[in-house]
Formats: structure tokens, sequence, C-alpha cells
């Protein structure tokens, strides 16, 4: 595997027509990650549906890589996917209230796009309206991005969004890729009723994961960077096919890995389907209760 560095982007074309940009820049972890994979091939059986819980959309200023909404549209069309998760950079990059309208009004236009807000706790002074407001507005998941805004879990405005969570109930979804940032987020939140989705995981936090998934039975797994030899297998053994939601974080990386990963994986067709959407099914559709 290839870590990103920090200058410059180079951008390439998988043989499925899908764009990853091998970023040396300043593009956040929970976004790129580690890779650009590199494209497999393999023909998988289709699942009957595919909910992906990890995309986005948008304009980062250092890359050359189109990752607007027109190629979300066109890859998640292509890939067969029935509903993605997504939201607009610019409310990671720029501005948390126009990323949120810009994502609820392009959702708005689309039966597949599903709506994610975001809040940067360095500018949200009152918690308990920013929110109490995202149910409301028909926001399914907030996720928050502290690699890339460099702001610390242990942060008084983060605790105040995770204690207003909890009345809400509405899925938080935050990268874990670094060691310690799950263990972290997991002592912030305590016991928690509300989903807490893990983004960005990969075999070298994979034993702190299951660890921490075995303690708190609230706490998922999304599949983007679990593309490891027996990452899915391990997990479904340690933890159960029902803690794992698919994601792919497309369009930065490709589909076709996380997707492979779960399709190739050795575990039953009915704990496939629970990955691919059954299990994000049931979570989203509880949002609110």
């Amino acid at each position: 595997m290839i870590l990103y560095t920090i200058t410059g982007v180079a951008t390439r074309t998988s043989s499925q027509g899908e764009r990853s940009c091998g970023l040396r820049s300043t593009v956040p972890k929970l976004l790129t990650g580690v890779g650009p994979r590199t494209p497999q091939t393999e023909v998988a059986q289709m699942p009957s549906q595919i909910v992906d819980m990890n995309t986005h959309f948008g304009v980062y200023p250092r890359m050359k890589a189109d990752i607007s909404l027109e190629i979300l549209e066109r890859l998640i069309e292509q890939n067969g996917v029935t509903r993605a998760v997504t939201l607009s950079l610019k409310g990671v990059l720029y501005d948390y209230v126009e990323g949120n309208a810009e994502t609820l009004r392009k959702c708005s236009e689309s039966r597949k796009l599903v709506p994610a807000a975001t809040l940067d706790p360095r500018k949200c002074t009152d918690a308990v309206a920013d929110v109490s407001a995202l149910v409301s507005r028909g926001f399914k998941v907030l996720r928050l991005f502290p690699d890339l805004q460099e702001w610390p879990l242990r942060f008084a405005p983060v605790r105040s969004i995770v204690h207003e969570l909890h009345r809400v109930h509405i899925p938080l979804m935050v990268n874990a890729l670094t060691y310690g940032v799950a263990t972290e987020l997991t002592d912030l939140v305590g016991e928690h009723a509300f989903p807490v989705i893990l983004s960005g995981i990969g075999y070298w936090v994979l034993s702190e994961v299951i660890v921490l998934m075995k303690d708190n039975k609230n706490t998922f797994v999304e599949t983007s960077y679990l593309d490891s030899p027996d990452a899915i297998e391990v997990l479904v053994r340690e933890v159960g096919a029902d803690r794992i939601l698919f994601g792919s974080n497309t369009p930065m990386t490709y589909f076709r890995g996380p997707y492979l990963s779960v399709a190739k994986a050795d575990i039953s067709d009915h704990e496939k389907e629970m990955i691919f959407h059954l299990n994000a099914e049931k979570i989203l559709g509880e949002v609110g209760e």
C-alpha cells in the first residue's frame, strides 16, 4: 500500500472507468485513506441491493480529479447502487451551513441520494440547536472530520454534540484511521443508544476496533478500506455481519475494491446481503426514533 504524501496530485482511471487519485497533498485521510487500490476485474454475483454509506461530492482545491456530483451519480448507476449516503465537501472544507444546504438541495433532486450532514466543532457554539435540527431537516447521518479540520476528540463542542445525539438518535460517522482514535471516540461517546460508525478502518487498527465492538453493541464499521485478505471474514467471525456496513469512499477511490472484498468474501449470501444493504436500511430507518 502507498501512503499519500504532502505535495501534488496524480489521477488515474481504473478499468471500470472509475477515477482514483494518487494524492500527494493535504487531502484528508478520511477521504483518501491509503491507496489507490489496484483495479480488480473478477466478476462477482451482484447483491439484490446496495446501500453505500460513504460517498461525497464537490471540489477539493488541490485536486485535478473530477469528484463532482455528476461523476458520483454516474458511478453509483454503473455499479448498481440502490442508495448512496452522501454529503457536499463544501461543508467539510469551507462552511458546514452552506455545505449542508447544498447536500439537502442535491439529494432532493435524486431518488438514490441520502443526505448526510456535517458540523465543524470549531464553529459550533450551539450544539443543541445544530444537532436537533438535523433530523427535522431530513438528514440521516452526521459525519465529523477531526483529522481534516484538526480538532481533538476531547473537545468541549464535540462533547456537546455527542450529548445531543443521545437525544435525537441520528448515526454518527467518524474517521478512525489511526491508532487510538476509535478508542478515544468510544470513551467519549460512552453508553450510546445511537449508532456510531467507524470509517477508514484498515488492517492496522482492526484488532483495536474488534475489541471495542465487542464491548459496544451500537458500534459499526464501514468497508471502504477493509480490502486486506480475510478482513471481512474476520469481522464477521468476531463481531457478526450485522455490525458491518458497505461503504466505498466513491468517487475519491475505487468502488470495486470494497465491493469485491464483500462480494468475494467466504461468508454466506445472507451475510453479504446484510452488509450490502440490510444493516444500513435498518439504521437509516431508525433515525429520530
